[in-house]
């Protein structure tokens, strides 16, 4: 039995423990959380290992929905999505349009060859951990790039949801595509540590068939699994579904696919709430050009909202308010963040949001957690939980938990009750 005094423990806690101890020790036993005592109670001779942060913090592990490892750095050549570029210069598209900011993400992420995307892969993960997060969301596709990635994660501590990448733009395309995903699944579950979970990515709507949009319904009720879909996140989407003139329309062909059949007259969330696929285990990422009314429809459906206010502002042009936000989402919200530069604590602050400190760290904690149907483990630090958690190391002068905004990274971070990461260094 372990005890970990600080300062300040915020528990992002629903159940018996209070939000916020000052001056109190979180206990540890074989990897899980069994009490949070004041500090006055610990006696050494009882614990086999007592550390003493001192002013310090101590909160639950972090959580990102939308790593994206395999392509926060670019590298070597750009080929193909380079080509798309230079398409669309000579069109005059211009430089702030989403479709062309989509083809030069696209030209980064596809320009690393196999040994520089595994190599930028095990960076990212490793700045990913000691950025203070313990479980994530990671894209694959269901090829031999995908099955290293898997290789790397189901290797190591962190809770690992892998997002098996899936799209098709016909019915027999579906039928491939959808026989593809099985494959893969079936075998990464065989081979899978209790740390790697699985879920689904049918992309965007603009690049799912209906027909493989019923199979993935389908698949994942029947075998518990969630799904994450890009919804309109960019005003270029929206004039694409709307048959308006798109520059994504030039993207589309220069890929070599058709344009998805779209029932015209029918709002997006009208096509999905027919398809049967808003459910509470549907995750919609950004949804920054949804109108109010299809937000009421989503939230009233139980599906989920995930987005990253940097990526919004930086390549879509538009970011929906807080109040918005909180008012169709409330709980059922979270952030993440796609950029090595910035934490999904760092992408929390930057939204200012008007409420208690205590209360906004559930949203990269708790409520993903319970998006992930992972809070009976994870999340929160509660009785019998997973004991991962995080240190932050205050100034001096530092003495409240709002002073966690002027720090970047944890000073030690644990999984399961073992330090991972020590003074920004893995150590395991």
């Amino acid at each position: 039995m372990d005890a970990y005094k600080a300062k300040w423990i915020l528990t992002a806690s629903e159940g018996d423990y209070k939000p916020v101890y000052e001056n109190y020790a979180l206990i540890v036993d074989d990897g899980k959380i069994t009490d949070i005592i004041p500090q006055d109670d610990v006696y050494d001779e009882i614990y086999e290992t007592v550390e003493d942060f001192g002013n310090s913090i101590i909160t639950p592990g972090f959580i990102n929905l939308d790593a994206n490892l395999h392509y926060k750095s670019p590298t070597g050549c750009k080929n193909f999505f380079t080509k798309i570029k230079q398409f669309f210069a000579m069109l005059g598209t211009p430089i702030n349009n989403y479709a062309m900011k989509l083809a030069d993400i696209e030209a980064e992420k596809l320009s690393l060859n196999s040994q520089q995307k595994l190599e930028s892969f095990k960076e990212n993960l490793k700045n990913e951990l000691c950025s203070g997060t313990t479980c994530l969301v990671q894209t694959v596709k269901a090829d031999k790039t995908g099955k290293i990635f898997f290789e790397v994660l189901n290797k190591i501590p962190i809770k690992t949801f892998l997002s098996l990448e899936i799209w098709a733009d016909s019915p027999l395309k579906s039928n491939r595509a959808f026989r593809k995903i099985k494959k893969a699944y079936n075998l990464f579950k065989k081979e899978k540590t209790d740390s790697t979970y699985f879920c689904l990515n049918p992309k965007s709507i603009w690049q799912v068939h209906k027909k493989l949009w019923r199979f993935l319904g389908k698949f994942s009720k029947r075998n518990n699994l969630l799904m994450f879909c890009e919804l309109l996140e960019s005003q270029e989407e929206l004039n694409f579904l709307n048959g308006e003139f798109s520059y994504l329309e030039y993207y589309n062909k220069f890929l070599g696919n058709k344009k998805i059949p779209y029932e015209s007259g029918k709002s997006v969330v009208e096509y999905l709430n027919d398809l049967k696929v808003l459910k509470d285990n549907l995750i919609i990422a950004n949804g920054n050009f949804l109108n109010s009314k299809e937000l009421e429809v989503l939230a009233e459906n139980g599906v989920n909202m995930v987005f990253s206010p940097t990526i919004n502002r930086k390549v879509f042009n538009k970011c929906l308010s807080n109040e918005t936000i909180l008012r169709n989402f409330s709980k059922k919200f979270a952030i993440m963040t796609r950029e090595t530069s910035n934490s999904v604590l760092e992408e929390l602050l930057s939204l200012k949001l008007s409420i208690p400190f205590e209360e906004q760290i559930k949203y990269i904690t708790l409520y993903p957690a319970k998006m992930l149907k992972t809070e009976n483990i994870t999340g929160s630090l509660d009785y019998n939980k997973h004991a991962d958690f995080n240190v932050f190391k205050l100034e001096k002068k530092q003495k409240l938990i709002t002073d966690l905004q002027y720090i970047k990274k944890p000073y030690a971070i644990y999984i399961l009750g073992r330090q991972v990461v020590k003074d920004g260094e893995i150590s395991v």
